[in-house]
């Protein structure tokens, strides 16, 4: 004969809240707001629409907001290094290969060099080629035995 199943006492509930009496905005896109004591160069602050902080996108930084839509220059930055229709596909494998480097460093205790990223880097760029599109494929392969 079977035991019965043990009966669990109900997950206790968290008190209800009220509702915040404060109304934000509606969300849109970054609004430019007059700067207070602005020199005579008139500078702009904008509005971040996620953390709803103003800033200053002339001397925007890494360690203000991580939303500010200023960080996302460092991908245009890159395509205009790179200048290949492919260029997230390198950006993607190039981060894959620093990241995979750094798991072996930590986990297996192998040594970190920049040539053999870079090796792992062709190798697996190698296999883009499986995938790529046929117009792509001459520049693709062109790039690649640049890279080397």
């Amino acid at each position: 004969m079977a035991a019965p199943p043990l009966a669990r006492p109900p997950l206790p509930r968290a008190p209800l809240r009220p509702a915040p009496s404060v109304r934000l905005a509606p969300r849109g896109r970054l609004r430019a707001t007059a700067a207070s004591g602005g020199g005579a160069a008139g500078s702009v602050l904008r509005t971040c629409k996620n953390c709803k902080q103003q800033y200053d996108p002339t001397a925007n930084h890494p360690s203000a907001c991580r939303y500010h839509t200023a960080h996302f220059g460092v991908l245009e930055d890159l395509r205009r290094q790179i200048a290949e229709p492919f260029f997230m596909e390198v950006i993607t494998l190039m981060s894959w290969s620093i990241w995979t480097a750094q798991n072996n460093f930590i986990f297996k205790n192998e040594a970190f060099s920049i040539q053999g990223t870079k090796n792992a880097f062709i190798k697996e760029f190698a296999l883009v080629i499986q995938r790529a599109k046929k117009k792509y494929f001459p520049n693709i392969v062109q790039w690649l035995q640049s890279q080397a």
